[in-house]
């Protein structure tokens, strides 16, 4: 999914990506096996995010909705399937638009929403065309991504974000061969008789098993911190207010 946000308001574009979820066969045989084979290190992980129930949210078109994270609060947006937002046929709520050079013109910043709510360093620009719909007029930018969280919860009213992204890194772990040296001595090899998994950081390199799932865990914070899109302004103002209680996140 896609957010656009706008100086002074927020206009969620959230288009809906393409990672699979169907399950694969054999898949859960094989989840079940890495956590007997090495429970500590997958110890408290998520193999799996309910990226089919944010999917739901736009089965029938674009929803109003309210983005709440570090930037946004509780500010009014629009939420849309990825297919909408290429055809340019989705107009957010909230964005003021201004007129420049004669053409009116409005100020945007796109969210991705999918597995992980993320968003690009950069502010786009979008025009009204003669059709009287928005399309796409440029942007500028550093470049850099900006990281909110993963998908850890969704239900009818609220989808939250509560979790850190993580893949599976397997490394050879022995038994050590020595070798002999051409200038004499010897070398250590490891080899891959034995092989133990790293749970480590989507920048790191990871092996087969975590392309094929959406694996996080899950962070320990206030529910008022939580990253997330609501469908009422109501629900995310009572979540997310300064006096209010502190509970865990889901």
């Amino acid at each position: 999914m896609r957010t656009a946000v706008a100086a002074g308001a927020c206009a969620a574009l959230l288009a809906v990506g393409a990672r699979a979820e169907a399950p694969e066969p054999d898949l859960e045989a094989e989840i079940a096996w890495a956590r007997a084979t090495w429970p500590d290190r997958f110890e408290g992980l998520h193999f799996h995010a309910p990226l089919a129930k944010l999917r739901a949210w736009v089965a029938h078109g674009p929803i109003p909705v309210f983005v709440f994270n570090d930037e946004f609060a509780c500010q009014a947006a629009t939420l849309f399937p990825y297919e909408a937002w290429r055809h340019e046929d989705v107009e957010p709520d909230e964005v003021q638009p201004r007129v420049d050079e004669g053409r009116t013109v409005r100020d945007v910043r796109y969210v991705t929403v999918d597995f992980e709510l993320s968003r690009e360093d950069s502010s786009e620009l979008e025009v009204k065309g003669q059709d009287g719909r928005w399309h796409y007029g440029g942007g500028s930018g550093y470049g850099f991504t900006m990281t909110y969280g993963a998908l850890s919860f969704v239900d009818d009213h609220v989808a939250r974000w509560g979790g850190d992204a993580q893949v599976i890194r397997p490394y050879c772990s022995g038994p050590v061969e020595w070798l002999a040296c051409e200038s004499g001595g010897e070398r250590p090899c490891v080899r891959c008789e034995e092989v133990t998994p790293m749970v480590v950081s989507p920048g790191s390199l990871y092996g087969r098993l975590s392309a094929r799932v959406s694996l996080w865990s899950p962070q320990k914070a206030p529910l008022r911190a939580v990253p997330s899109l609501y469908k009422s302004r109501e629900d995310c103002l009572r979540e997310h207010s300064r006096g209010g209680s502190e509970p865990m996140r889901r």
